[in-house]
């Protein structure tokens, strides 16, 4: 297989899509609460969603399976869907307060892993990253519960941001690299020529 065929193999992201999640996750930093509401959203209608196939797979199935169990699994699945709907607002306060303890707890755990492996390379980077995320945690815990409604949503729309500038440099990037598997064809093929017509 030659080089060209291995780039064609590669999958394409078209550029378009990535200026579309830079500008999506732009949207949801200017409008964090619209952003972390959509997100309760969508987890309320996944739960629903979830809730009722269980139960439908429960009336279906035999009751010697577990039948009562997942009845119950699903109903209290949909329990949470409708609460998540009918309370978004203090869903996200309840989400970034596990949020900040997770994120201040992370960064804690990463700051003493640097310290178990100080001698060795790039325990700083593990450090600095460890520490940025402790006071990311302690930020959001600080502000708790007023940073409740718009965090979740400014955090979608960080992630969002960095995933499109991603997306839209592997486009450029796989659009480089196929360009100078091109030249790099053209001139293999170029020098072969003369070596042929001298045989």
């Amino acid at each position: 297989m030659n080089a060209q065929a291995t780039v064609a193999q590669i999958p394409r992201v078209p550029l378009w899509m990535g200026v579309t999640c830079m500008i999506a996750g732009v949207l949801a930093m200017a409008a964090p609460l619209v952003a972390g509401t959509f997100a309760v959203f969508l987890v309320a209608i996944l739960l629903c969603l979830s809730g009722v196939a269980e139960i439908m797979g429960a009336l279906r199935g035999p009751p010697a399976h577990g039948g009562t169990l997942h009845l119950v699994s699903g109903a209290l699945s949909v329990l949470g869907g409708l609460f998540l709907f009918a309370q978004p607002v203090l869903t996200l306060g309840i989400l970034t307060l596990i949020l900040g303890i997770y994120l201040f707890l992370d960064g804690f755990g990463k700051c003493l892993f640097a310290f178990q492996v100080k001698p060795q390379q790039g325990w700083g980077i593990v450090f600095t990253g460890g520490m940025l995320t402790l006071l990311l945690g302690g930020f959001i815990l600080s502000r708790w519960p007023l940073s409740g409604e718009r965090a979740i949503g400014i955090l979608i729309g960080i992630n969002m941001f960095i995933s499109g500038g991603i997306l839209s440099l592997l486009s450029q990037g796989l659009k480089l690299l196929a360009e100078q598997v091109d030249d790099v064809e053209a001139q293999l093929a170029a020098e072969a020529k003369p070596v042929e017509e001298d045989s």
